[in-house]
């Protein structure tokens, strides 16, 4: 399982939720304590962000950090391969920063947040308004 094995009894099984619940306790269940079960369940739950927009995260100011992007309603990344200049200037254009003297920087600059890998080999000519 992608987000760590499971240790221990099943205490419910049979859970069944019909979407209004507010907890997975509010579901109905049946006790079942006779089974043990080392795959787990997980889940991804959007974002609150707009399609294609892009924002800035880990740096010191507004104006700098790892590159975030919207894509069906979830934040990812875009890897630095094959990332420049003219790729920098359509992000700072997006953001509403000046695009003069961007930067663009590679190798984790600013880290890597823990967010699955939207986009690779962007390759923007610069004139772009949105990435």
């Amino acid at each position: 399982s992608k987000y760590g094995k499971g240790d221990g009894p099943i205490v419910y099984s049979n859970v069944n939720c019909h979407g209004w619940e507010k907890t997975l306790t509010d579901c109905t269940k049946t006790n079942y304590l006779h089974f043990t079960c080392s795959d787990t369940a997980g889940v991804l739950c959007p974002d609150d962000c707009v399609e294609g927009e892009v924002r800035l995260v880990g740096g010191e100011t507004d104006s700098e950090g790892t590159i975030e992007v919207c894509l069906n309603s979830v934040w990812g990344l875009i890897t630095d391969a094959g990332w420049d200049q003219n790729d920098a200037h359509v992000v700072c254009r997006q953001l509403n920063l000046p695009i003069d003297g961007a930067l663009p920087l590679l190798n984790s600059y600013y880290g890597k947040p823990d967010r699955v890998i939207h986009y690779s080999y962007i390759l923007c000519n610069g004139n772009e308004q949105r990435i």
